[in-house]
Protein backbone atom coordinates (compact mmCIF):
# COMPACT_ATOMS: atom_id res chain seq x y z
CA UNK A 1 0.00 0.00 0.00
CA UNK A 2 2.61 2.58 1.02
CA UNK A 3 4.72 1.89 -2.05
CA UNK A 4 2.35 4.22 -3.93
CA UNK A 5 3.67 7.11 -1.85
CA UNK A 6 7.22 6.18 -2.80
CA UNK A 7 6.15 7.03 -6.36
CA UNK A 8 4.65 10.34 -5.15
CA UNK A 9 1.08 9.11 -5.61
CA UNK A 10 -0.65 10.57 -2.57
CA UNK A 11 -4.18 9.80 -3.89
CA UNK A 12 -3.34 6.13 -4.48
CA UNK A 13 -2.02 5.90 -0.94
CA UNK A 14 -5.26 7.25 0.52
CA UNK A 15 -7.35 4.97 -1.67
CA UNK A 16 -5.36 1.95 -0.51
CA UNK A 17 -5.61 3.04 3.12
CA UNK A 18 -9.40 3.14 2.94
CA UNK A 19 -9.39 -0.55 2.01
CA UNK A 20 -7.55 -1.61 5.17
CA UNK A 21 -9.21 -3.25 8.15
CA UNK A 22 -9.34 -0.47 10.75
CA UNK A 23 -10.70 -2.77 13.42
CA UNK A 24 -13.69 -2.85 15.64
CA UNK A 25 -14.30 -2.12 19.28
CA UNK A 26 -11.65 0.58 19.45
CA UNK A 27 -8.49 -1.27 18.40
CA UNK A 28 -6.56 -1.30 15.14
CA UNK A 29 -5.59 -4.81 14.06
CA UNK A 30 -1.91 -5.66 14.25
CA UNK A 31 -1.80 -6.44 10.54
CA UNK A 32 -2.88 -2.88 9.66
CA UNK A 33 -0.52 -1.36 12.21
CA UNK A 34 2.37 -3.40 10.78
CA UNK A 35 1.94 -1.56 7.44
CA UNK A 36 2.68 1.74 9.16
CA UNK A 37 5.73 0.35 10.96
CA UNK A 38 7.07 -1.23 7.77
CA UNK A 39 6.81 2.10 5.97
CA UNK A 40 8.57 4.00 8.76
CA UNK A 41 11.43 1.46 8.72
CA UNK A 42 11.95 1.77 4.94
CA UNK A 43 14.90 4.17 4.42
CA UNK A 44 13.98 4.85 0.79
CA UNK A 45 10.35 5.48 1.62
CA UNK A 46 10.84 7.98 4.45
CA UNK A 47 12.86 10.26 2.20
CA UNK A 48 10.19 10.39 -0.53
CA UNK A 49 8.18 13.56 -1.03
CA UNK A 50 4.89 11.75 -0.40
CA UNK A 51 5.99 9.81 2.69
CA UNK A 52 3.95 12.02 4.98
CA UNK A 53 0.88 10.53 3.32
CA UNK A 54 1.24 7.30 5.26
CA UNK A 55 0.89 9.11 8.59
CA UNK A 56 -1.85 11.32 7.18
CA UNK A 57 -3.76 8.27 5.96
CA UNK A 58 -3.50 6.51 9.30
CA UNK A 59 -4.37 9.72 11.14
CA UNK A 60 -7.37 10.42 8.90
CA UNK A 61 -8.66 6.88 9.36
CA UNK A 62 -8.53 7.32 13.12
CA UNK A 63 -5.63 5.09 14.05
CA UNK A 64 -4.03 7.78 16.16
CA UNK A 65 -7.11 9.63 17.30
CA UNK A 66 -8.57 6.62 19.04
CA UNK A 67 -11.97 8.23 19.24
CA UNK A 68 -12.92 7.44 15.64
CA UNK A 69 -12.77 4.10 13.86
CA UNK A 70 -9.77 2.69 15.65
CA UNK A 71 -7.14 3.26 18.22
CA UNK A 72 -3.70 2.07 19.09
CA UNK A 73 -3.20 -0.30 21.98
CA UNK A 74 -0.51 0.85 24.46
CA UNK A 75 2.08 -1.64 23.10
CA UNK A 76 1.39 -0.34 19.58
CA UNK A 77 1.91 3.25 20.74
CA UNK A 78 5.25 2.29 22.27
CA UNK A 79 6.38 0.63 19.03
CA UNK A 80 5.18 3.62 17.02
CA UNK A 81 7.26 6.00 19.15
CA UNK A 82 10.37 3.89 18.55
CA UNK A 83 9.73 3.82 14.78
CA UNK A 84 9.04 7.56 14.66
CA UNK A 85 12.22 8.36 16.57
CA UNK A 86 14.31 6.18 14.27
CA UNK A 87 12.76 7.62 11.08
CA UNK A 88 12.78 11.29 12.08
CA UNK A 89 16.44 12.27 11.50
CA UNK A 90 16.45 11.08 7.87
CA UNK A 91 12.81 11.77 7.02
CA UNK A 92 11.63 14.11 4.30
CA UNK A 93 10.57 17.55 5.55
CA UNK A 94 6.83 16.92 5.23
CA UNK A 95 7.09 13.60 7.05
CA UNK A 96 9.00 15.25 9.92
CA UNK A 97 6.28 17.91 10.13
CA UNK A 98 3.57 15.22 10.22
CA UNK A 99 5.51 13.41 12.96
CA UNK A 100 5.55 16.63 15.01
CA UNK A 101 1.76 16.86 14.59
CA UNK A 102 1.26 13.23 15.61
CA UNK A 103 3.43 13.63 18.70
CA UNK A 104 2.21 17.07 19.77
CA UNK A 105 -1.47 17.01 18.83
CA UNK A 106 -2.51 13.36 18.70
CA UNK A 107 -0.50 11.30 21.16
CA UNK A 108 0.19 14.29 23.45
CA UNK A 109 1.43 12.19 26.34
CA UNK A 110 4.61 11.58 28.33
CA UNK A 111 5.92 9.18 25.68
CA UNK A 112 5.53 11.85 23.01
CA UNK A 113 7.29 14.38 25.24
CA UNK A 114 10.25 12.08 25.86
CA UNK A 115 10.54 11.31 22.16
CA UNK A 116 10.55 15.01 21.27
CA UNK A 117 13.12 15.72 23.99
CA UNK A 118 15.47 13.14 22.49
CA UNK A 119 14.92 14.50 18.98
CA UNK A 120 15.94 18.05 20.02
CA UNK A 121 19.54 17.18 19.19
CA UNK A 122 18.79 16.38 15.53
CA UNK A 123 21.63 17.39 13.24
CA UNK A 124 19.47 19.40 10.84
CA UNK A 125 18.26 22.85 11.88
CA UNK A 126 15.02 22.23 9.94
CA UNK A 127 14.47 19.05 11.94
CA UNK A 128 14.98 20.92 15.21
CA UNK A 129 12.33 23.46 14.14
CA UNK A 130 9.94 20.53 13.57
CA UNK A 131 10.75 19.24 17.06
CA UNK A 132 9.98 22.69 18.48
CA UNK A 133 6.69 22.68 16.56
CA UNK A 134 5.75 19.39 18.22
CA UNK A 135 6.74 20.69 21.66
CA UNK A 136 4.68 23.83 21.16
CA UNK A 137 1.58 21.79 20.33
CA UNK A 138 2.25 19.44 23.22
CA UNK A 139 2.56 22.41 25.59
CA UNK A 140 -1.01 23.46 24.77
CA UNK A 141 -2.76 20.23 23.71
CA UNK A 142 -1.81 17.72 26.38
CA UNK A 143 -4.41 17.07 29.05
CA UNK A 144 -1.54 16.28 31.45
CA UNK A 145 -0.20 19.38 33.21
CA UNK A 146 3.22 17.80 33.79
CA UNK A 147 3.53 17.03 30.07
CA UNK A 148 2.46 20.59 29.16
CA UNK A 149 5.01 22.04 31.60
CA UNK A 150 7.74 19.67 30.38
CA UNK A 151 7.07 20.61 26.76
CA UNK A 152 7.28 24.33 27.54
CA UNK A 153 10.51 23.76 29.48
CA UNK A 154 11.91 21.82 26.52
CA UNK A 155 11.00 24.70 24.21
CA UNK A 156 12.70 27.21 26.48
CA UNK A 157 15.85 25.08 26.49
CA UNK A 158 15.86 25.27 22.68
CA UNK A 159 16.11 29.09 22.85
CA UNK A 160 19.89 28.58 23.07
CA UNK A 161 20.12 26.51 19.88
CA UNK A 162 23.25 27.10 17.80
CA UNK A 163 21.18 28.10 14.74
CA UNK A 164 19.66 31.61 14.61
CA UNK A 165 16.70 30.40 12.52
CA UNK A 166 15.89 27.72 15.06
CA UNK A 167 16.13 30.22 17.92
CA UNK A 168 13.79 32.60 16.08
CA UNK A 169 11.21 29.87 15.42
CA UNK A 170 11.48 28.60 18.99
CA UNK A 171 10.96 32.13 20.37
CA UNK A 172 7.73 32.35 18.35
CA UNK A 173 6.63 28.90 19.57
CA UNK A 174 7.40 29.82 23.20
CA UNK A 175 5.37 33.00 22.85
CA UNK A 176 2.42 31.09 21.40
CA UNK A 177 2.67 28.40 24.08
CA UNK A 178 2.77 30.94 26.88
CA UNK A 179 -0.37 32.55 25.48
CA UNK A 180 -2.01 29.13 25.19
CA UNK A 181 -2.29 29.21 21.40
CA UNK A 182 -2.08 25.84 19.73
CA UNK A 183 -0.74 27.24 16.45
Amino acid sequence: MWRAARDHDHDALFAAASDLDWGHEGRVPERTFAILLEALHDAEFITSAAAHGILEAFDQQGILLGEWSGGLAPPQCARLLVAIEAAFPNAARQLRFMISVILGERLKDAGALETLRRLRTAESAEARVDVAHGLQHLSTASPDGDVRDGALAGLREMLTDTDAGVRESVADFVSRAERGHAY
